[in-house]
């Protein structure tokens, strides 16, 4: 059961990343607009409040993660977050990332691979 909680605090954090950043590109203010403005506008969108909402859900099932895996294994794993947002941002916003990107992308799913391997 704790590996599900491991996974869904991966899902939700990915989840609540790439929702906030849909309805930040969404919003009426644009970057010129000044930042508590832009803030204010943000909060009002009901979405918003589900991404933060993720956010907090992430951090439970990290706690339950916690009770059960020691944190030098299941740390790592976290570390997939990075390496998905950045594929999610180039798959669903059109994002482009260069050759050391990929590469950095790359060091990361096999430092997680090493680090889960070898600390059980």
């Amino acid at each position: 059961m704790a590996h599900f909680f491991l996974l869904a605090t991966i899902v939700t954090a990915i989840a609540s990343q790439i929702l906030i950043k849909w309805r930040v590109e969404k919003s009426s203010l644009g970057s010129e607009a000044p930042v508590q403005s832009f803030i204010i506008n943000v909060l009002a969108d009901p979405l918003v409040w589900v991404a933060l909402s993720l956010s907090f859900l992430s951090g439970l099932c990290w706690m339950v993660t916690l009770r059960d895996l020691d944190i030098s294994y299941a740390h790592p794993w976290t570390a997939l977050v990075y390496v998905l947002v950045v594929a999610s941002g180039v798959v669903i916003f059109g994002e482009n990332i260069n050759w050391p990107q990929i590469a950095g992308l790359g060091l990361i799913c096999l430092g997680v691979f090493i680090a889960a391997r070898f600390s059980i």
